[in-house]
């Protein structure tokens, strides 16, 4: 609903990447693997994060360049360590994640239109 009310407002996407890296360092510093993140509770903010940024548009301007370098920027580092911050769950944190997508982004629009495009945006 958010997406539709602010359609076409990059800025406004640029805001919710920057919430997303500084939510993300907050919760979860860089390096080693999350011990204590192994409730729905705690890893609901991750799906928060992958749903609300529109990733794909924040992300379309990203492309390497002639020498293979990745850009830097605000929207690819908050997508990168969200990225990192999941694949760093311990295994009883990654079945809460699974288990929140499944509960309760199971509707079949917003896993298609949502967390798919989001996901394409971010690999």
């Amino acid at each position: 609903e958010i997406r539709r009310k602010f359609a076409g407002s990059l800025v406004v996407e640029q805001h919710w990447a920057s919430a997303t890296l500084h939510g993300v360092r907050a919760l979860a510093p860089a390096g080693g693997l999350l011990k204590n993140m192994r409730t729905v509770d705690q890893v609901r903010s991750l799906i928060l994060w992958l749903i609300v940024p529109n990733w794909p548009a924040l992300l379309a301007g990203f492309i390497k360049d002639a020498a293979g370098r990745i850009p830097s920027g605000e929207p690819f580092e908050a997508a990168k360590e969200l990225l990192a911050t999941i694949a760093r769950l311990p295994v009883q944190g990654r079945a809460a994640f699974r288990d929140v997508v499944a509960e309760e982004c199971g509707d079949t629009e917003l896993l298609r239109d949502v967390l798919l495009a989001a996901a394409r945006a971010l690999a």
